[in-house]
């Protein structure tokens, strides 16, 4: 091969291993490859990000081109062929690998295939693309698997998230084109296929002759036979041109997969995975012409494009914005102490508007891409959001994600026992501070409506100016009003609610799992006597002395008590009610339902009301007052280990 010739070259295998089309590393993201690819990036674009106080700028655009403009087609539709000559005539004849070499051999031959085109702007490029230096970013994302250049709190590090794009390439084929901040540029082609027969040019005879070696299976479209990338830019869009002082890279997708309502599917996976990015304008991605900034953000996030997610994805996008828009959310900052600092959001719903809440806390890391769920942390509706910053506790947490960066797998053997011990520790502390912090804020809210209005006041009347069509028909809580604030309640340091003297009324909370996979707050179930009417009963009880009636218990009414389970497995619970009068003297009774609604007594051991302790007598709390539409907490504990449907009823005496 000549050193100066920019052409296709397949390696030999040097009569070892052969590679078929699904490569471990190529089967990571076949589940879900659009997605994958829309994170990938996505990442990759927001860690090579120059001006911080820009976007990183990312384009998706499809395109047709002819095919005869694929660099090295033919050299290229060879290598097929060979690989098609090789399995065919393998004793294990594989009709899944031929059919599909086939099929690649026939995208070749059309006049013209589609080709998705992914530039990014305000980035570094592919540093060492000059030099090819093995130790640059460019080298490892076209040489290495399972190494990489990046560290710190970037988002990728296991050097094996590139795979995804040839995974939506009808050819496993790719071109990469860079402009650096160090004034380089250069493009090289990468092609994964599988095994063939290689093939050398026989001088003599002035022909290909076929070897008795395989390939690997991969080829590089590059300069001589260390494949260097070719100096200058590659460009196969004839719509797009990058400006000199335009750093970055393009990546062109040869016969991209483009199914039906690909776009939106794009969009969504970006909206989920980098909702905190591009609120916090630390991205900006343009999807064949749709535009997702922090400007646009809210029209897209209403608008009709779940039409390949599930319900759950769109409540958890929907969710994501409330929590970060809406001024009524609860927010702090758990400071881990030598590691830094988790931001913590959390919102209520009322039961009308629940489809807003995912019932988890989302875990978002720097830079800000979301990770995973912390599913089931509350019975009530709820959503909440723990986004860790750019520090050490980020450093930690990465090292043990898993190749698709969806979740922290803290037993990888990578990693010292040492590390693997901090990394759990780290992580079951901070899902019980957590844990516990939205259990307190449950607890404590005395407003669980969120105010909304009809998706018309925010979505486009004719046209929608991002290129997806407007829903007109969406109901009333499709689009969330962003409420004011609610004014503060007396609280004390550490956020619980405080009496008129100032003194603290902290929940016995009790304790939750530590063993760092499961804590949710509560089992699963539903507490279905949580938020229910006052059932069907007698209205008064008398008290008398002898043959007089001296008092009267009377159940109150218009009070819809609302009982929380806090651990269902300890017996705890709280119960949270008000009155629209005042009242000196009151009790409680709790009753367990069956499940054809008979009531029976159950025992309460220990009680607390509004802070003040009071025995329970078997399933009776009194006597208490309760003042003029004051939010009223009594917390119990009861001799269950499970949850039930409970039957509350409040008198008063008279």
């Amino acid at each position: 091969m000549d050193e100066k010739v920019l052409s296709w070259n397949f390696p030999g295998n040097g009569f070892t291993r052969e590679n078929g089309l699904d490569t471990p590393d190529m089967e990571t993201f076949k589940k879900d490859p659009i997605s994958s690819l829309a994170r990938e990036i996505c990442q990759n674009s927001l860690d090579a990000r120059i001006d911080r106080d820009e976007p990183a700028k990312l384009v998706f655009s499809t395109f047709s081109f002819q095919t005869n403009s694929v660099p090295g087609k033919y050299e290229l539709m060879l290598q097929i062929n060979q690989s098609i000559k090789y399995w065919t005539n393998n004793k294990i004849r594989n009709e899944s690998i031929i059919n599909r070499l086939k099929a690649m051999q026939e995208l070749l031959k059309q006049e013209k295939m589609v080709c998705l085109r992914i530039s990014d702007f305000n980035t570094t490029g592919l540093l060492g693309v000059k030099d090819n230096d093995s130790t640059s970013p460019f080298y490892m994302l076209t040489r290495g698997s399972g190494v990489s250049y990046k560290a710190g709190t970037s988002g990728g590090s296991k050097g094996i998230g590139k795979y995804a794009t040839f995974v939506v390439s009808k050819l496993h084929t790719l071109f990469y084109s860079t402009v650096t901040v160090d004034n380089e540029s250069g493009f090289l082609g990468i092609s994964k296929l599988c095994s063939g027969i290689k093939v050398i040019f026989d001088k003599e005879s002035n022909k290909l002759i076929d070897t008795k070696e395989l390939t690997i299976g991969e080829g590089y479209y590059g300069v001589g036979i260390e494949n260097k990338p070719y100096a200058g830019t590659l460009n196969l869009d004839g719509n797009f041109s990058r400006l000199e002082n335009q750093t970055g890279t393009d990546i062109y997708v040869l016969g991209f997969e483009n199914s039906e309502y690909w776009q939106n599917t794009v969009i969504v996976k970006i909206l989920e995975s980098f909702m905190v990015a591009i609120h916090r304008n630390s991205l900006e991605v343009e999807v064949d012409g749709v535009l997702v900034n922090k400007s646009t953000l809210e029209n897209v996030v209403f608008s009709d494009i779940y039409q390949t997610a599930n319900k759950k994805t769109e409540n958890l996008i929907k969710s994501q914005f409330v929590l970060l828009n809406d001024e009524n959310v609860h927010t702090e900052f758990l400071h881990v102490e030598r590691y830094g600092t988790v931001e913590l959001k959390i919102k209520d719903f009322n039961k009308t508007k629940e489809n807003y809440s995912t019932n988890s806390c989302t875990f978002v890391r720097y830079p800000y891409m979301k990770i995973k769920e912390l599913n089931q942390v509350s019975y009530l509706p709820c959503s909440a959001i723990a986004i860790i910053e750019d520090n050490k506790l980020n450093q930690v947490f990465r090292k043990f994600e898993n190749p698709q960066h969806t979740n922290w797998e803290f037993n990888r053997t990578d990693y010292t026992k040492e590390e693997r011990k901090e990394a759990k520790e780290l992580y079951s502390d901070l899902q019980s501070q957590i844990l516990e912090i939205i259990k307190i804020v449950l607890s404590n809210s005395d407003n669980t409506e969120s105010e909304f209005e009809g998706a018309e006041n925010f979505l486009p009347d004719e046209s929608n100016e991002i290129g997806i069509e407007s829903n007109t028909q969406q109901e009333s809580e499709d689009k969330p009003v962003i409420s004011k604030r609610r004014q503060k309640k007396n609280i004390d340091s550490v956020g619980y609610d405080t009496n008129d003297k100032g003194e603290s009324l902290q929940p016995d909370l009790g304790k939750i799992d530590d063993n760092g996979d499961d804590l949710a707050s509560v089992p699963d179930g539903q507490n279905e006597g949580d938020g229910g009417d006052n059932r069907p009963g007698s209205e008064e009880k008398s008290i008398t002395d002898g043959d007089d009636e001296v008092l009267k218990l009377v159940s109150l009414s218009g009070i819809k008590p609302r009982i929380i389970a806090l651990n269902a497995r300890e017996g705890k619970y709280i119960i949270k009610f008000s009155h629209i009068e005042n009242e000196n003297e009151c009790t409680l009774e709790l009753k367990l339902l069956d499940d054809v609604g008979t009531s029976y007594p159950i025992n309460i051991i220990e009680s607390k009301v509004n802070g003040v302790s009071i025995e329970p007598k078997k399933n009776v709390i009194g006597k208490f007052p309760i003042k003029e539409n004051q939010l009223n907490t009594i917390e119990i504990i009861v001799d269950q280990n499970e949850l039930f449907s409970s039957e509350v009823k409040i008198y008063a005496h008279k």
